[in-house]
């Protein structure tokens, strides 16, 4: 089962059916006392489960008041993706990334991705290596779940693709290790204008040169001025450029980014895929246009 197919069942019961896919599940009650969890989160705990079922969430997690607070947000507004510290039998302290599946008078049911264990398996599979961004696995993954819970609140969502201009020829003219920077200097371009919480970043690719972002909105403000960010992000690349000249040295380029993107709201709701493919095309039209008007 795939992560939209997870997220478009939308009672309680239909969840535990996906308890041993990618994602960790526990079910607690009004108490906080733990119901039910899936096999993968007592495994990633590392107790057996006489141990887990009927206990407060309190024993396993690292700063109660820290959840708490976490918890009345990802109930009460659109920001519904946290990050959670848990503590497993052995003392070993995990972050997961959770998020609330269902929120009812009986019965709260949490998502959990263990963002550690994967790294404790050597691989790193939920960061790319070169931008320490999510990558297009995990990005999909959280951005799934992100458009459920945009959508529940009647908030508005753009799903962004942004392609690096002229990659190629800064790794031919500079080399691969100033692409690499050139590539973790988008990153921090993009964490700098997207700034609400539960913004989603990611790289397309391991050895492309496209970003991802899902931008979402919060509280009060439920529609997305896309105008004002894409303004945000010129100025934003700008600063940068600039920075690096004032730097001096060898190494001098501008960075510059084109942009694709689809909205997501109450009228439009499409999938992820949906959501790509519309943005994807609208970026390599305007990359056309580029490319085009450098020539003349």
């Amino acid at each position: 089962m795939n992560s939209e197919q997870i997220y478009e069942d939308r009672p309680v019961d239909k969840y535990r059916k996906a308890m041993e896919s990618l994602f960790s599940f526990v079910f607690l009650d009004a108490n906080l006392c733990i119901k039910e969890a899936s096999p993968r989160f007592i495994s990633v705990l590392g107790y057996a489960e006489e141990d887990l079922i009927g206990k407060n969430i309190f024993l396993f997690i690292l700063e109660p008041t820290d959840f708490l607070e976490k918890l009345r947000l990802l109930s009460s507004s659109a920001m519904r993706i946290k990050k959670f510290r848990l503590r497993t039998k052995s003392g070993k302290e995990l972050v997961f990334v959770a998020d609330i599946i269902e929120n009812t008078d009986t019965e709260i049911a949490i998502g959990f991705i263990d963002l550690d264990t994967i790294l404790a398996a050597g691989k790193g599979e939920e960061l790319d290596d070169k931008t320490e961004l999510y990558n297009y696995k995990t990005f999909n993954y959280l951005a799934v779940s992100r458009l459920r819970s945009v959508f529940e609140s009647g908030h508005d969502a753009v799903f962004f693709i942004f392609d690096l201009d002229d990659f190629k020829q800064i790794n031919d003219r500079f080399g691969h290790v100033e692409g690499d920077s050139a590539l973790r200097e988008i990153r921090t371009i993009l964490h700098a204008t997207f700034l609400r919480g539960g913004d989603i970043i990611g790289r397309r690719s391991e050895a492309g040169d496209e970003f991802l972002v899902l931008a979402t909105a919060e509280g009060h403000d439920r529609r997305i001025r896309i105008n004002l960010l894409l303004k945000r992000l010129e100025a934003n690349i700008s600063e940068s450029n600039e920075k690096r000249k004032k730097a001096g040295g060898y190494h001098k380029y501008d960075l510059s980014l084109t942009a694709g993107f689809a909205r997501f709201n109450q009228k439009k709701k499409r999938s992820l895929k949906e959501l790509e493919k519309i943005a994807d095309r609208m970026m390599l039209c305007r990359k056309k246009i580029k490319n085009i008007k450098s020539k003349k």
